[in-house]
């Protein structure tokens, strides 16, 4: 057998290798049909303690790509991307968005919530709900936080961590390994009197 005729045999495996993959994870719904099934949880969830008017529901063709963040989309399949751009989402309301403790569902489509930061990630911790914290226009020194006393979790330790997703790219180029990088550092720094940010629950 040529090279030519290796070649050959070895695309027609790799087509058939492909096929197989498509066939064998095929998704058991649409796009569509997850996104009915979303929406129609939410609309249950308006008849309890939810507020009906705070619910978004998005055009037919979906919402425009533009409205979802680039660092979130970035690294998302396209089914993915295209569900995200089908679902509906809960406007930032404290009776809307609180689905259960440290547990809040999050509008994609408002970019000043997702670039304001002020639901604060990081991974292995839990998720800090910022809303109430101020931005701070002046330059945080890292020894300024260090210096506190008061347990972690201070108006500034967040402007701090705020500060350095910034630095690292926040939004739309977010390098998030070296920002995390820098904050685990930072908390090994910190006094242990002032306690941690609370490890995420697995």
């Amino acid at each position: 057998m040529t090279n030519s005729e290796l070649e050959e045999d070895q695309g027609r495996y790799d087509e058939e290798e492909e096929e197989e993959e498509e066939e064998e994870y095929e998704p058991s719904y649409s796009v569509k049909e997850l996104a009915e099934i979303v929406l129609d949880f939410y609309k249950f969830l308006a008849t309890l303690h939810y507020d009906r008017s705070d619910l978004h529901i998005p055009p037919p063709e979906g919402w425009p790509l533009e409205c979802l963040p680039k660092n979130v989309i970035r690294k998302k399949s396209s089914r993915t991307i295209e569900l995200m751009r089908h679902l509906p989402y809960f406007k930032e309301a404290k009776k809307s968005t609180h689905l259960h403790y440290k547990c809040k569902l999050y509008d994609y489509t408002d970019a000043e919530q997702h670039d304001g930061i002020r639901l604060i990630p990081c991974p292995g911790r839990e998720t800090e709900e910022a809303e109430s914290v101020p931005e701070r226009e002046e330059h945080i020194d890292q020894s300024e936080v260090l210096a506190q006393e008061l347990e972690w979790g201070t108006d500034l330790d967040w402007q701090f961590v705020r500060q350095v997703y910034r630095e690292f790219g926040w939004p739309d180029a977010f390098r998030r390994e070296e920002a995390v990088r820098v904050i685990e550092d930072f908390m090994a720094l910190k006094s242990n009197e002032r306690g941690e940010w609370e490890e995420a629950f697995n």
